[in-house]
């Protein structure tokens, strides 16, 4: 064979194989690398007008609150569509990868295992790590992407971030710690020998953007956000999560209800979403956990995100009581013809 016909054959080879190859990382909605994205997926509520498809998104390149009337069902405009398709199309590059949820697709997990929700990819030198609040999610690869029609109810928030080979050990020592229910995985478990009642461990995204992942084990029985993730970021929180029971104190404050400055407003009854803003500092956290009693016995934790834009962004949503005041941006309401939604008490 001539060193013509060899060479001709490896590219065709390649080509085969998909190998217009980027490092793992996560995806914008229209399939670019993204060093960090939240998605804020809202509930399905008919006097707002959502499907409960729709989603609010930001990344380091919008970072402020866009409003996507995509479908996190389909492929179209779908960051998470985009940041799983290495894994579901079992890329040759993808060295290990997990998925783990309480709620698994097929089944329940039992209540040892962390109250936990998310997956992660890794190749040889990046990777990706999702924390998510939605159950059931996401499907195992042998099934492909697929976000059921029973996971539109409730609002959700979703946190990728892009992060070097190294953050996967780090990774796998918080989950030491939490102990997740891992349902699907290749070449990937938690380490062992060092388990930590509570953990929190400093990580940055590809693009410097500091990291902390605050966890706590099913042995550390307090509420995560008012025992661990206030005193570690130094400031009292804002806490949004689904139907809390604790009640205010001088570290935490619950938020009832998120108003967007597109009218779309809802309140923690129907948000299943967890997630925390310093109250002046510039961090932003999203997890697994709820504020309520019956969590103090489950493992979990927050992946916490260094960011001003962020920040701010987060506490723009906090209904402080003047929702109803609120002047929306020009064509920014989902279906201007519909009254803005009702602020629910």
């Amino acid at each position: 064979m001539s060193a013509i016909t060899r060479t001709l054959s490896i590219f065709l080879l390649i080509q085969s194989y998909g190998y217009n190859y980027c490092s793992l990382s996560c995806q914008s909605g229209s399939g670019s690398d993204v060093d960090w994205f939240i998605l804020y997926k809202v509930p399905k509520k008919g006097d707002i007008n959502t499907n409960g498809v729709e989603f609010f998104y930001m990344d380091e390149g919008a970072n402020s609150w866009q409003y996507k009337m995509a479908d996190i069902r389909t492929a179209t405009d779908n960051p998470l569509y985009e940041t799983l398709q290495p894994v579901y199309s079992k890329s040759p590059n993808i060295e290990s990868y997990a998925m783990y949820n309480d709620q698994p697709p097929v089944g329940n997990a039992p209540v040892k295992f962390a109250h936990s929700k998310g997956a992660l990819a890794f190749d040889r030198t990046s990777g990706f790590w999702i924390v998510s609040s939605v159950p059931r999610f996401p499907a195992p690869v042998k099934d492909g992407y697929k976000y059921k029609d029973e996971q539109t109810k409730y609002g959700q928030t979703i946190l990728c971030v892009s992060v070097d080979k190294s953050m996967e050990a780090k990774i796998k020592s918080v989950f030491e710690t939490t102990e997740p229910y891992i349902y699907d995985s290749k070449n990937f478990s938690p380490t062992t020998g060092n388990k930590q009642t509570t953990s929190d461990v400093d990580m940055k995204t590809r693009g410097n953007v500091q990291l902390k992942c605050i966890a706590k084990s099913a042995d550390y029985q307090h509420d995560i956000y008012q025992a661990i993730i206030s005193p570690k970021i130094g400031d009292s929180l804002f806490v949004e999560t689904w139907r809390p029971n604790l009640k205010d104190d001088n570290m935490v404050t619950n938020v009832p209800s998120v108003c967007f400055s597109n009218g779309i407003t809802f309140y923690s009854g129907v948000d299943h979403s967890k997630w925390a803003v310093a109250k002046k500092l510039t961090w932003t956290c999203i997890g697994d956990i709820n504020r309520e009693a019956r969590q103090f016995k489950r493992g979990g934790l927050s992946l916490c995100l260094n960011d001003k834009d962020v920040a701010e962004e987060f506490r723009s949503i906090v209904n402080d009581g003047t929702c109803s005041k609120r002047s929306p941006p020009p064509g920014s309401c989902p279906n201007p013809s519909r009254k803005r939604a009702k602020i629910t008490p």
